[in-house]
């Protein structure tokens, strides 16, 4: 989505950034300006030079360059220059607004991540000057919480989504100008000196029209042009045209005419005409200098008013006019922290949201006061989550999901109960219980043959008794569970009991291995189990002390684990509940490490209805911070919730039937990326000269191909002295300067010259076979075109001739 923000209305024409534009060769040069880069003084001063060791071919082919040129000199072609740029996004400078040792995570505000934005992150904070009175600029980020909810106060918001929130009333930016000494405006006649003194804001170029110490009005805007009377420039304001000329100057005013209506604007106003503001920001009379009449006038420029008070825009009150934002402006001391109403030395301008405002990604918020940043919202960094699921029906738990190592979680690990209350809950199932450290031991009620001695809990020493001799009983299938280590779990059943040899048979189901035939005090060493063997009433029994064994931890993708030393419940009710708690492996990677200790817990507890389900809920006391911890809906009337904490794991929780919860772990830390695009300089900037009737088609192709239309001018309407008749020989030419050089550096001098070559070979040809290139070398102003072959030479020359070239390299 592009919009500003979802509740835009109005959006204020904001003061752009200023790109001169002149109705001479004011861009930088490129080939977009031939043929009339060569062109000074109405006489054309370049040469055409073609190699002293040329084929004739490539001496035609200058000659057709000078046919071509003379004919464009003439004074019967028309001709019209098209000024462009190429934008990304606004199309400026782009930096992250983030500060480079820090990361924006749930929970937090952009400010309290946010880089200094100075002169050191971009040139538009470059220290100036007010009339030698020198300042420095800084942006500061304000505000914007980064959360993943419902946005519900938003119109339109009704789907959980990340985004940056700020609030009614809450300010989003503060820009700061400092002057390094105090500015005097305590005269009139010290304020007068400051008027029309040049002062750039945020990359702008103003003209000061008043100053005081608690007021500054200023003209500015992007397109200005210096044009004397009688001159004629053609300008692109938002996609329109509109053909300015200078009919009059004198010293207090200009009578101007745009697209046919005419007015009389004084200096250091605004007004509009034919549907666009007027700014004059200098003007000349003919009287004072001999000369004819010379203004300064911007189209589309505006008038800014900054005041303690208020904010105005061409004499109208900003609040009139844009109901989005709320901007405010104080004049400060040296330590911005105090007003001082005798000195000029800072000013303060905060940007505040009027209606609450949510950027989604790609949304912004902008400056309209002085268009030179949007702060971008660019979504989420890019992550993979995997899953864990918790099941729950009215008599067991079930897990789903992964271990570290990618293997599916065990489906022995399970919590089983009988379908009524008042009953325990336990590791693992009636025949298959699981035994790990904190077991509670006085679950013993196991059942196996229709007998329940064959596991006996022996409370004088605290340790469980496995009867393991006896034929009428049987304890295969009980596990016992232990994590040693991080890259360690055991997960051991027993598999057969030989109650002859006494010998028991053990698998590792995690590791998917048997062990068989060996004495029970090896098992147990070598299983980790570090149990006895003893003869009880004479009977041979397995003693574990449940102590020795590992935490009942498991570690799962992406360094979650899992612990459920909590999960087991002699009296499982409504009251009496089970706890599963959730937190990262030490050696998770996050940025904020304080954050390394976050946990959650889910609770597990009977209904309190007649159906005795087993109800999972989130546990108070947690580390979300979504929506100030309480989780939100996954979507309007939902009867899901969602929880994410700082490093952005998900737990998404059935609120309904509460028997579902799913955990989705991020495979490395969450963060949000904001992006600070500074004015509206573009990142490439040229023009290209066509004929009057190809005007339109061009400007099409530019569009499609991305580029803005900046402005269009009318060139060569007039005659241009033109007396070259013949190409010169490289031999006959000093310097590089100023020449359209025909002939590659095989056979010229010249071309060689331009490309650095001092001794020529082949691979130093710079094309293939089949090409031609066309370059332009701006810091002499020469034009080179040649080709692999005399034929594609004159192709070259051909493309030339044609026009409608652009930037500073060709290729055919």
């Amino acid at each position: 989505m592009n919009a500003k923000f979802k509740n835009a209305t109005k959006k204020i024409t904001a003061v752009a950034a200023s790109a001169v534009m002149v109705s001479s060769a004011a861009f930088a040069g490129s080939l977009g300006d031939y043929p009339n880069n060569f062109v000074s003084n109405g006489k054309f001063m370049g040469q055409v030079v073609v190699g002293s060791a040329a084929n004739a071919m490539d001496t035609s082919s200058a000659a057709a360059v000078i046919d071509d040129l003379a004919a464009e000199f003439s004074g019967d072609s028309e001709k019209v220059k098209i000024s462009y740029k190429k934008t990304s996004s606004k199309g400026g400078e782009t930096v992250s607004g983030v500060d480079p040792k820090d990361t924006l995570n749930f929970g937090e505000t952009l400010a309290s991540v946010a880089d200094d934005l100075d002169d050191t992150v971009s040139d538009i904070f470059d220290d100036s000057d007010l009339d030698n009175n020198d300042y420095t600029q800084e942006l500061f980020l304000l505000n914007g919480n980064f959360d993943y909810r419902i946005f519900d106060d938003v119109s339109g918001e009704e789907t959980a989504k990340d985004g940056l929130y700020y609030p009614a009333n809450t300010q989003f930016a503060k820009y700061v100008l400092d002057f390094t000494d105090v500015v005097d405006v305590n005269s009139s006649s010290a304020r007068a000196d400051l008027v029309g003194e040049e002062m750039t804001i945020m990359g702008n170029a103003f003209t000061v029209v008043e100053i005081e110490d608690t007021k500054l009005t200023l003209i500015g805007g992007s397109n200005k042009v210096a044009l004397g009377e009688g001159e004629t420039v053609s300008v692109d304001v938002d996609g329109k045209e509109y053909k300015v000329t200078i009919q009059s100057v004198s010293d207090t005013e200009v009578l101007l005419t745009v697209n046919g209506e005419s007015k009389s604007i004084d200096e250091f106003d605004v007004d509009t005409v034919a549907g666009v503001s007027v700014a004059v920001t200098d003007l000349v009379d003919s009287d004072r200098d001999s000369v004819k009449g010379y203004a300064e006038v911007v189209i589309g420029g505006q008038k800014v008013e900054l005041s303690s008070s208020k904010v105005k825009i061409n004499d109208e009150d900003l609040d009139d006019v844009n109901d989005d934002y709320e901007i405010d402006v104080s004049f400060t001391a040296a330590d911005l922290g105090t007003t001082n109403t005798a000195d000029f030395e800072g000013i303060v301008i905060t940007y505040t949201v009027a209606e609450n405002v949510l950027l989604g990604k790609g949304d912004s918020l902008s400056d309209i006061l002085f268009d030179s940043f949007d702060i971008v919202y660019d979504g989420l960094n890019d992550v993979e989550y995997t899953e864990t699921t918790i099941m729950t029906s009215n008599d067991q738990v079930t897990f789903g999901g992964n271990l570290f190592n990618g293997e599916a979680i065990p489906t022995e690990i399970k919590l089983t109960t009988d379908d009524v209350a008042n009953v325990p809950l336990y590791l693992g199932s009636t025949t298959k219980r699981v035994w790990f450290q904190g077991s509670d031991l006085n679950i013993i009620n196991m059942t196996t043959d229709g007998r329940t001695d064959a596991i006996v809990y022996n409370a004088t020493s605290n340790t469980v008794e496995m009867n393991i001799s006896a034929t009428t009983t049987d304890v295969e299938d009980n596990m016992f569970f232990s994590r040693v280590d991080d890259d360690e779990m055991y997960l051991y059943k027993i598999t057969n009991v030989d109650r002859t040899d006494i010998e028991v048979d053990f698998k590792d189901i995690i590791a998917t291995k048997t062990t068989s035939g060996l004495d029970l005090s090896d098992v147990q060493n070598s299983l980790e189990l570090n149990g006895a063997v003893a003869t009880v009433g004479g009977t041979d029994v397995l003693i574990i002390d449940t102590d020795n064994l590992g935490v009942p931890e498991l570690y799962l993708e992406n360094e979650l684990t899992m612990n459920l030393s909590s999960a087991e419940v002699l009296m499982f009710n409504s009251t009496s509940k089970s706890e599963i708690v959730f937190d990262y492996n030490a050696d998770i990677e996050m940025d904020d490490t304080g954050f390394k200790t976050d946990t959650f817990t889910l609770t597990l507890e009977r209904a309190a209805d007649v159906d005795d389900a087993i109800e999972i809920k989130v546990k108070a006391g947690h580390d979300f911070v979504n929506n100030g911890g309480n989780g939100d809906e996954v979507e309007e009337d939902s009867d899901f919730d969602v929880y994410v904490d700082h490093y952005g794991t998900m737990l998404i929780i059935d609120t309904d039937k509460k028997d579902d919860a799913t955990i989705k772990v991020p495979d490395k830390e969450v963060e949000g990326s904001v992006s600070v695009i500074f004015g509206d300089v573009a990142s490439e900037m040229g023009s290209i000269t066509v004929d009057s009737d190809e005007v339109d088609a061009r400007k099409a192709e530019l569009v499609a191909d991305g580029y803005t239309i900046t402005g269009t001018e009318d060139v060569s309407s007039e005659a241009v002295e033109f007396d070259v008749s013949a190409p010169v020989m490289d031999s006959d030419v000093s310097g590089t300067s100023d020449m359209i050089v025909v002939g590659g550096p095989a056979v010229n001098q010249v071309a060689r010259d331009l490309l650095g070559i001092s001794a020529y070979d082949v691979s130093q040809a710079g094309v293939v076979s089949g090409e031609a290139v066309i370059r332009y070398f701006d810091d002499v102003n020469s034009v080179l075109v040649y080709g692999y072959s005399k034929e594609d030479t004159l192709a070259g020359v051909t493309k030339l001739n044609a026009g409608g070239l652009s930037g500073s390299e060709e290729r055919i």
